[in-house]
């Protein structure tokens, strides 16, 4: 068997009996209980439910922005379930591209500076930064107003930098709440 055929075979992620409880007050909540699936490299899914089933924990753990109080968590065959913070950091900013309902642009960035800013985290010298976030952004459609502000913007084009923004990293894995949005569906077409 080769090389790439083993690591297609690897899970991405896998959750193993996942809960998160918080306390508020004197009663405790379920957020999520005993989740346990597997996703493999390449898959596209989605993550539904009605409001208050724990969609957004689940992405909060799967994205390492949160731990879970019990269960393991697997991404790229590591064990982030009780990783520090800083340990969580990392593996944000190395293997996780995230696109934000809301886009969580810095105003004060040109589109250019706002890509780049996950690659200037992860300590990638400024011309190759230049160059990833420029491609990136010619992915998307918007390389020709890389020096505009997120102001000069249709919240359409805010959110192609967005997507932007996740895939200069090349991320192992992409998290995304409701990408397409603010997308026309051809648009949408292209993204996906």
């Amino acid at each position: 068997m080769s090389e790439t055929k083993a690591d297609e075979r690897q899970p991405l992620i896998e959750l193993k009996d996942i809960y998160k409880i918080y306390k508020m007050g004197d009663e405790e909540v379920r957020a999520s209980n005993g989740v346990s699936f597997t996703i493999y490299r390449g898959e596209f899914v989605a993550i539904v439910g009605k409001s208050g089933s724990g969609k957004s924990t689940l992405m909060n753990i799967i994205g390492a922005l949160d731990v879970p109080t019990s269960g393991e968590y697997y991404l790229g065959g590591e064990d982030v379930s009780d990783m520090s913070d800083d340990e969580l950091a990392e593996i944000r900013n190395k293997m996780i591209g995230f696109i934000f309902q809301q886009y969580n642009l810095l105003p004060k960035l040109n589109l250019l500076e706002n890509v780049e800013l996950p690659l200037l985290y992860a300590g990638v010298p400024a011309q190759e930064r230049k160059e990833r976030a420029l491609a990136s952004l010619e992915r998307v459609g918007l390389k020709e107003k890389w020096k505009n502000m997120p102001s000069q913007l249709s919240g359409g084009q805010q959110q192609r930098v967005s997507i932007a923004r996740a895939l200069a990293g090349d991320p192992s894995l992409i998290l995304a709440d409701e990408p397409t949005g603010a997308l026309d569906s051809k648009t949408s077409r292209e993204v996906l």
